[in-house]
């Protein structure tokens, strides 16, 4: 796959020269996905909290799903024809999805369109990540720019009615785990912008996990902030501007609390609320979920402890569709001791490759290690590694920064640098 051409400059590699650059062609292929990611995130939120419930394979947004399997299968096979090396968080993606879908197989529960379709499922973080990586290798330039501004604006415009119409007008069908759709696109925030680009993009995210009353998200938010300075001030080696940086944090985190005093009654707000009752409310119930699911796996066969009960086998625990709010049980329960194993090693690769990033001076580790605390927490408060929903913009983000991370190193290995 070729490195980069003339006529592009990569996003990160170029410390942000891009904006300003002359380029020759688009990358109309990282064009079309990203409006496709962002299409698929809005449609989701849509149906979740405006359109009802969908458990068919007919709907938009799960034909843009196995479009990304499908697409991510030819690039793949393309790849290999062609000895193409496959990159670390796809590769580790991929052992991760063919392991579970085998012990899938091997716990078949019935043969249904929608159990196909779930099967494929099993590959969606990896071919989303793939999809992206195979994309960015033609470089990133102006007009992918514009059209991440657009869509990003949009979506963050869409979040932001929906957790207004859900305090204003009391609309208790809006789901406020859609903030989290906003919080996982964070990470592109803080890998393709910076100074005030930044901080404008990010003022909606608060605004919208200040209403929907997030615990998780906010946590995660605080949590992606300080990564993102701290890897900034190890990179620069100066602690006064992170001290600086401190500072002003602290400002803002003041204003906050005065703006949410002022408008907690008018908007009936709760997250802080909520986080004073984080000790007595069970984390919203999730501590008898996971005693639930604890209690499931012990009473487990030592077959089903190693290999799980199959796909979706937690809906048998409390008998009905749900999760057991947490990543690291589910996979237990569902694939077993060596899938969580597996599972744990995608997000230790993770965090090895940002420890490297940041050592090499790449500026888009900031990025990756606040993608790395947000994933994190949403694994062990949510579903997410576990369906497609939260997962797609996390998974677009490693494809290009991994895309991006590769330039920068063969840009520094032929300019002497290591």
């Amino acid at each position: 796959m070729k490195k980069g051409s003339n006529e592009r400059i990569y996003l990160i590699a170029s410390d942000y020269s891009w904006k300003s650059a002359d380029f020759v062609a688009r990358n109309k292929m990282l064009l079309i996905w990203l409006v496709v990611s962002f299409l698929y995130t809005i449609l989701k939120m849509y149906r979740n909290s405006l359109g009802g419930a969908s458990g068919s394979a007919g709907g938009v947004w799960n034909m843009l799903n196995i479009s990304y399997v499908a697409l991510a299968a030819l690039l793949f096979m393309s790849c290999v024809k062609k000895s193409v090396p496959i990159p670390m968080v796809v590769r580790d993606g991929l052992i991760y999805s063919f392991y579970i879908a085998a012990v899938s197989l091997l716990n078949p529960r019935e043969l249904t369109i929608n159990m196909i379709f779930s099967y494929a499922m099993l590959f969606y973080f990896a071919s989303v990540a793939f999809t992206f990586y195979y994309a960015m290798s033609n470089g990133f330039a102006m007009a992918e720019y514009k059209v991440y501004n657009i869509v990003y604006f949009i979506l963050a415009a869409f979040t932001l009615y929906l957790m207004y119409s859900r305090l204003a007008f009391n609309q208790t069908n809006v789901y406020q785990s859609d903030a989290y759709f906003l919080l996982c696109a964070m990470p592109l925030v803080l890998l393709f912008d910076k100074g005030t680009a930044m901080y404008i993009k990010l003022m909606p995210l608060v605004v919208c996990l200040m209403m929907a009353g997030k615990r998780t998200g906010f946590i995660g938010l605080a949590g992606a902030i300080f990564v993102y300075y701290l890897i900034d001030c190890i990179q620069k080696k100066n602690v006064d501007a992170f001290l600086k940086t401190t500072i002003k944090i602290l400002a803002v985190v003041v204003l906050f609390f005065v703006a949410y005093y002022y408008l907690e009654d008018k908007l009936n707000l709760t997250l802080l609320d909520r986080m004073e009752t984080v000790t007595t409310d069970g984390g919203s119930g999730r501590d008898d979920i996971y005693t639930g699911v604890w209690q499931a796996i012990k009473e487990s066969n030592f077959t089903d402890i190693l290999f799980g009960h199959g796909m979706n086998g937690i809906q048998v625990v409390f008998g009905r569709k749900t999760g057991a709010h947490n990543d690291f049980l589910e996979i237990m329960y569902n694939y077993g001791v060596f899938a969580v194993i597996i599972f744990v090693n995608l997000y230790v690769k993770m965090v090895t490759t940002c420890v490297k990033m940041t050592r090499s001076g790449y500026p888009g580790a900031k990025a990756a290690g606040a993608a790395i605390v947000i994933s994190i927490l949403m694994s062990l408060f949510s579903n997410y590694f576990v369906t497609f929903t939260h997962i797609t913009m996390t998974a677009t983000f490693w494809g290009i920064v991994i895309a991006d991370w590769e330039h920068y190193q063969y840009n520094k290995s032929i300019s002497g640098g290591y």
